[in-house]
């Protein structure tokens, strides 16, 4: 950001630990402005400002974090009601014939089975007879009332890569198909990048899948040239700073820039920004929570 660009009112910044340059401090203020979340996260903000060695690779932490999609729960009901919107009246399911389904295979929890849960009240709201039959929380749930509710919308919370789709779609697809099957299949999800439209296959359209949210590469879709190489460079360096055992620019390098409040950000994501562990072993105040490696 530049002073010649539009100026934004936010809460009084938190006083960094190190001192900056007038040019980084209009920076930093303007990405407080835009990112309101960040306000309560001073301390993480600023432990990671500190892994910056020099300038170059503090303007990329801010860059990053500017075009950061980061859903607080007002945004996260918006999504819903998206969500909602386009189930009924886009692809114009009604509920004596549809079934919502968590794109998942087991019954252990995940954003996917909150996404379901959340979704109900949506549907309730903006259309009739929607009730608890409708709803699933496994593929394989879904695939035994198939004769009954013929119309299946997969939801999810996040698509990184797309491959989870592409296993689930093909696993449900050939079991319809073993049992002779031909049901009328949608995916409706919250956030995506968009490397899954290159995904979208097995008899799927791009039309057939809903994204409340579209998410570029964090960096390979924001920098070009050499500034590009340059950006990937100063990154490599500052996961260096990391216990190795995380993804390298986050799983098979989506370069992701979501997280959902209270959420678990998934391993999409750059690393810098959820990785807990410095390389020499120390435990570090991190942006963004991630159970699990």
């Amino acid at each position: 950001m530049t002073d010649s660009e539009e100026k934004f009112t936010a809460e009084p910044i938190q006083r960094a630990p190190r001192r900056l340059d007038r040019e980084s401090f209009n920076r930093i203020k303007h990405l407080h402005a835009k990112q309101k979340w960040l306000e309560k996260k001073q301390d993480e903000f600023w432990a990671l400002d500190e892994l910056c060695k020099d300038l170059d690779e503090q303007n990329l932490i801010v860059n990053l974090l500017y075009n950061f999609c980061y859903l607080t729960s007002e945004e996260y009901e918006k999504c819903l009601k998206k969500m909602a919107h386009h189930i009924l009246n886009e692809w114009g399911f009604e509920s004596h014939d549809t079934q919502i389904i968590a794109c998942d295979h087991s019954d252990e929890a995940d954003s996917s089975k909150k996404v379901l849960q959340d979704l109900k009240s949506y549907l309730n709201d903006a259309g009739d007879g929607w009730d608890e039959i409708n709803f699933r929380t496994n593929m394989e749930a879904a695939a035994e009332r198939i004769n009954e509710f013929p119309n299946v919308v997969l939801v999810d919370e996040f698509m990184g890569t797309g491959d989870t789709l592409v296993t689930r779609l093909s696993w449900f697809n050939a079991k319809m198909a073993e049992d002779g099957k031909s049901p009328v299949i949608r995916v409706c999800v919250v956030a995506s990048m968009e490397a899954v439209k290159t995904k979208i296959s097995d008899g799927l359209k791009l039309e057939d899948y809903f994204s409340s949210k579209w998410l570029k590469k964090g960096i390979s879709d924001y920098y070009q040239g050499e500034e590009l190489e340059k950006a990937k460079q100063l990154m490599t360096r500052l996961e260096s700073e990391l216990q190795h055992g995380y993804y390298t620019f986050g799983y098979k390098q989506s370069e992701a820039l979501y997280s959902m409040e209270a959420g678990n950000t998934p391993d999409n994501v750059f690393p810098i920004f959820y990785w807990k562990e410095l390389k020499n072993g120390q435990k570090r105040l991190t942006l963004l929570r991630r159970l699990g490696t």
